[in-house]
Formats: C-alpha cells, sequence, structure tokens
C-alpha cells in the first residue's frame, strides 16, 4: 500500500501521548506486527486517570500502572503531585499532553530511567473535525469539557517534527477515545473485505485506506463499537 504525503495543514491536533509497547496479545491477529502501541486496551498512558488524586482508580491499579513504567512509590507519588498541579494547564481529561513540549518534559523529568518510552500525537483531518464536535456536543452536559474537543475546537495544529506512522482506527464517544480497532479484532474483516492490511507499525499506510475502514465500521456491516469511528494521523517523536 503506497504512503501518500502528508499535507500538514489539512490536520487537527488530538494531543501528545506518553506510553510504552507492549507485546502483541495471542487473540489479536497475525496480520498485526508483534509489539504494539497506540489506543487498543492493552496500552497504558502518561498522564491519566490514574495519575490524578482525585480520581477513584483503586490504589492497587495506581500501583500496576506505576511498575508498567518502572516507577517506585515515590516516584508514583511524584507523578501524582505533579499531574494535579497541571491539570487542566498543561494535560486535559482523560490523559493528554496539550503539547509535545509537555509530554518531553515529563519524559526528561519522571521517566528518564526508561530508554523504549514513545510520545506520540494524534491528528484529525480537518473534514472530520465537525462530524466529531456535533457527536461530541450532543451529549450529556459537562462530557464536552474532554481535552479532545477542546484541542480539535481550537483548531490547533499538530507539531510536525516527527515521523508519520501512519492512521489509527479509533471510536471516539463523550468526546474521547473509545475503542480502537484492535479491540474490536476488526483486522481480519477490513482485510479479508478490502485486503487492507496494518503497516509495520500496526496501523493504516493512508488516509483514504484508513478512511474506507472507518467508513465500513460505521455501516453497521461489522461487529464495530457503535460510536464514531474515524481515521487518526498518528506521528512519533523523539526527545
Amino acid at each position: 500500500m503506497k504512503k501518500a504525503a502528508i499535507n500538514f495543514s489539512e490536520y487537527v491536533c488530538g494531543g501528545y501521548y506518553i506510553t510504552r509497547s507492549v507485546d502483541k496479545p495471542a487473540y489479536m491477529s497475525n496480520l498485526l506486527p508483534d509489539k504494539l502501541f497506540g489506543f487498543a486496551c492493552v496500552s497504558t498512558f502518561i498522564p491519566d486517570l490514574w495519575t490524578l488524586s482525585w480520581t477513584s482508580v483503586p490504589k492497587a491499579d495506581r500501583i500496576k500502572n506505576a511498575s508498567f513504567f518502572e516507577l517506585s512509590s515515590s516516584q508514583l507519588q511524584e507523578l501524582i503531585k505533579w499531574c494535579d498541579a497541571s491539570f487542566e494547564k498543561l494535560i486535559e481529561w482523560p490523559g493528554m499532553c496539550l503539547t509535545l513540549d509537555t509530554a518531553a518534559f515529563i519524559v526528561k523529568k519522571i521517566l528518564s530511567h526508561l530508554s523504549d518510552v514513545i510520545i506520540f500525537g494524534i491528528g484529525l483531518h480537518k473534514n472530520d473535525v465537525p462530524a466529531f464536535v456535533t457527536a461530541t456536543e450532543s451529549t450529556p452536559e459537562g462530557v464536552n469539557s474532554s481535552g479532545l474537543y477542546k484541542l480539535l475546537s481550537k483548531d490547533t495544529r499538530l507539531n510536525e517534527n516527527g515521523t508519520v506512522l501512519g492512521f489509527d482506527l479509533l471510536e471516539v464517544e463523550y468526546g474521547m477515545i473509545g475503542c480502537s480497532w484492535l479491540c474490536n479484532n476488526l483486522v481480519q474483516p477490513v482485510y479479508d473485505k478490502f485486503s487492507i492490511r496494518p503497516n509495520q507499525h500496526g496501523f493504516i499506510e493512508n488516509f483514504e485506506a484508513a478512511h474506507k475502514c472507518t467508513d465500513f465500521f460505521r455501516s453497521g456491516d461489522v461487529g464495530a463499537e457503535p460510536g464514531l469511528w474515524l481515521p487518526w494521523l498518528i506521528m512519533q517523536y523523539k526527545i
């Protein structure tokens, strides 16, 4: 599948995210690479709900997620303190950095002991933003305060100084990312219908193919979640 050139002026920033790759679970398609990252249900992020003191995340889950990033108890407390102070200033609900600089700061300040941390940003094509905004504004009052909604409403540009990895196929609900096509085991149905397969990063290579997939998910002809499915540009950054 040919990779098309990206016109970054056509994409609106959906935030910056920090994670590590994980081994592909056995139940996922063999068409996927052995290592994955992104918004699949197997992923863990910093920041997220577990890094805010006032959320209802159980202590055991906070410790489990901290261990994924090899954080000690004291480092976890430092992280939570920083996230509490930075909420709605540098980070947003439910778990994103508003700028690449903030993501880089977290990695250098808190995750410097790791060599495999991944910073990536997401962008939504400007033609798909109205559908996202309309779907979000029709949800219960208060839901449209998500960081994703705020960034997309402001027409914020995605930082171009990274590597384009492809397009992730994501379902949005209540103004937030809900499911990935990997969680719904939609890789094989997409390949069977269109002969479209994930690239070496686990994403779809170009926008046109990605949109064909999300249109398929929204048609109701396959077992996808009922929310709004859209293709999101994935950019990885080095710091």
